[in-house]
């Protein structure tokens, strides 16, 4: 007696060509998430950069806004306020900030200049009052050229100390 009751099922061929169609489509939908992947990420860089060049950018524009004298000497920068001092470090690789805390800039900086009334100062050996700095910071080939200038009041130039003298 032969059994007549069939069931419905799909044939092995069948199975195989929809195994095939969920592995191109698992296949297209990694590929498609490891470029968004790489492109984000690649974004964030970018802009974790330029965040870090703004920051630094506004970082030295308020100390030297808010210093009552400005320093300088052998690749540092002392800004000098009323209740504190904020130093900057300039090294090949970096720039160091340190104010309390230590912030640290992975920015290369070049030609670091200083002047104080419009006469560039050559000496690095001795400390000396600056009202204006400049230098540029390379940043994935791309150069920003960074310059401050400070404006000080008569009083602040009365009240200098004997080894800030000009």
């Amino acid at each position: 007696m032969k059994n007549k009751h069939r069931f419905a099922a799909f044939t092995i061929m069948e199975l195989m060509v929809a195994m095939l169609i969920s592995a191109l489509v698992i296949t297209i939908t990694y590929t498609a998430y490891g470029i968004a992947s790489r492109a984000y990420s690649s974004y964030n860089q970018k802009h974790l950069e330029m965040a870090g060049l703004i920051r630094l950018d506004e970082l030295l524009r308020r100390d030297t806004e808010k210093a009552t004298l400005i320093l300088h000497g052998a690749g540092t920068l002392h800004f000098s306020k009323p209740k504190d001092t904020v130093v900057y470090r300039f090294e090949p690789d970096k720039i160091l900030r340190v104010a309390g805390i230590t912030d640290t800039f992975r920015v290369k900086a070049d030609g670091l200049s200083y002047q104080f009334e419009n006469q560039p100062l050559a000496s690095q050996e001795s400390i000396e009052i600056t009202d204006e700095i400049s230098f540029s910071v390379q940043l994935r080939a791309r150069i920003f050229p960074y310059h401050y200038h400070k404006r000080y009041s008569a009083a602040d130039l009365l009240n200098l100390p004997p080894h800030a003298q000009h």
